[in-house]
C-alpha cells in the first residue's frame, strides 16, 4: 500500500542542529537601554533605602540620648541665731540630698541661759563645738534640762560654726525664712545691696516658734516644700502654684517675695 504524503503537512529542520537567527540590531540595543534603566532604578531603590534607614536610626539615636538634668535648686534657711530651727531645717534637709545652707541675722548668737536676762551670747563663726564645750563648763545639767547641749550636737554633726546672713555673698535660688522679723531682715538686706546680677530668689517665710519641737514640725514642713520645688519642671513660673498648693493642703501660714542679687 502506498502511502501518499498529506500536502498539508511540511518537513521542518531540527530544531537542535539549526541555530536561532540573530536578532535585529535595533531590538539588541534596545535591550540593553532598558537593562541599563532597570539597573538605574534598582540602584536608586537601594540608595533611598540607605537613606531611610540612616534617618530613622539618627531619629533613634537622638531619641535615646540623655536629656540634660535639670540644675539643682540652690537653698538657704534664716532664722535669727542660726541655732534651733534654721539648724534643723538644714539637717534635715542635707539628710535629705538638698543643695542647703542656713544663717542668721541677729547682730550675734544668743542662747538660754540660767535666767532670761542672762543669755549666753557668742558671735557668729564661734564653733558649735567650741560653745557645746562652753556650756558644759558653765552647767552641764542645765543645758541638758532645756535641750540646748542636743541641739548643739545635731549642729556639730551639720556644719561648723553659726554664719551671719549679713557677711554671706552666697546666690540662691530659694531662701527660707523662720519667722516674720527674719524674713524682713532679708528683704532688707537685698534692698541695701541692690540689685547687681540680675539673678531672682525667691524669699519664704514659714513661721515657726523658736522651741525644740516646732523646729522639728518646721523641719518637716521645709523638706516637704523644698521637695516640691526641687520636683517642679520651671520653678520660676510655677512658684505661685506651689505656694498656694502647700498652704492649702497645711494650713501653714506664708510669706513671699521675689528679690534680686
Amino acid at each position: 500500500m502506498s502511502s501518499r504524503r498529506d500536502p498539508r503537512s511540511r518537513a521542518y529542520p531540527s530544531l537542535s542542529n539549526t541555530a536561532a537567527p540573530p536578532p535585529p540590531a535595533d531590538r539588541k540595543r534596545r535591550g540593553s537601554r532598558d537593562d541599563d534603566r532597570d539597573r538605574d532604578r534598582d540602584r536608586d531603590l537601594r540608595d533611598r533605602d540607605r537613606d531611610r534607614t540612616g534617618t530613622e536610626t539618627a531619629k533613634e539615636n537622638d531619641a535615646n540620648q540623655i536629656q540634660p538634668q535639670k540644675e539643682r535648686t540652690l537653698f538657704a534657711v534664716i532664722c535669727a541665731s542660726n541655732m534651733n530651727r534654721s539648724m534643723e531645717a538644714h539637717h534635715v534637709l542635707k539628710l535629705n540630698g538638698f543643695n542647703i545652707k542656713s544663717y542668721g541675722t541677729g547682730s550675734a548668737v544668743r542662747l538660754p541661759g540660767p535666767t532670761i536676762d542672762r543669755p549666753n551670747v557668742y558671735p557668729f563663726g564661734t564653733p558649735y563645738q567650741s560653745i557645746q564645750t562652753d556650756l558644759i563648763a558653765k552647767d552641764k545639767n542645765l543645758y541638758i534640762q532645756n535641750r540646748v547641749l542636743e541641739m548643739l550636737e545635731r549642729n556639730v554633726k551639720t556644719k561648723l560654726a553659726p554664719e551671719s546672713w549679713q557677711d554671706s555673698r552666697e546666690i540662691f535660688n530659694v531662701i527660707f525664712t523662720c519667722e516674720e522679723r527674719c524674713y524682713d531682715a532679708v528683704l532688707e538686706e537685698f534692698f541695701e545691696r541692690g540689685e547687681k546680677l540680675n539673678i531672682p530668689v525667691h524669699v519664704i517665710n514659714l513661721e515657726i516658734r523658736d522651741n525644740a519641737e516646732d523646729a522639728h514640725v518646721g523641719g518637716k514642713l521645709f523638706l516637704e516644700l523644698a521637695t516640691l520645688i526641687e520636683k517642679s519642671k520651671d520653678h520660676e513660673h510655677e512658684m505661685t502654684d506651689i505656694l498656694e498648693s502647700f498652704q492649702q493642703r497645711t494650713k501653714a501660714n506664708l510669706l513671699h517675695s521675689i528679690c534680686y542679687f
